[in-house]
């Protein structure tokens, strides 16, 4: 009936929404990763980066993406900088 078909058009319609949003925040997150691996090559060079790179390649949580982000400002060397990042 129509209300059945109306319920159907706003679950398909939710779940669409739902879905779009978190194809975008894993774009954003995979983005950001790839922005602090860059930063990375430049303060502490190529091994450093790669290295960080698989260890940090799936990482979408916000606040372990923060938490990078600050050992990667204060770090004052790539293996200092890998070591916390494994401790994440």
């Amino acid at each position: 009936t129509n209300w059945s078909e109306q319920l159907k058009a706003e679950g398909r319609a939710e779940g669409v929404a739902e879905g779009l949003a978190k194809g975008v925040a894993e774009g954003l997150a995979k983005g950001r990763v790839g922005t602090l691996v860059s930063i990375a090559r430049r303060r502490f060079g190529e091994a450093a980066a790669s290295t960080m790179a698989a260890l940090v390649g799936s990482v979408r949580s916000e606040a372990a993406l923060e938490e990078i982000e600050g050992h990667l400002l204060t770090s004052e060397n790539g293996d200092a900088l890998l070591a916390k990042i494994r401790q994440i």
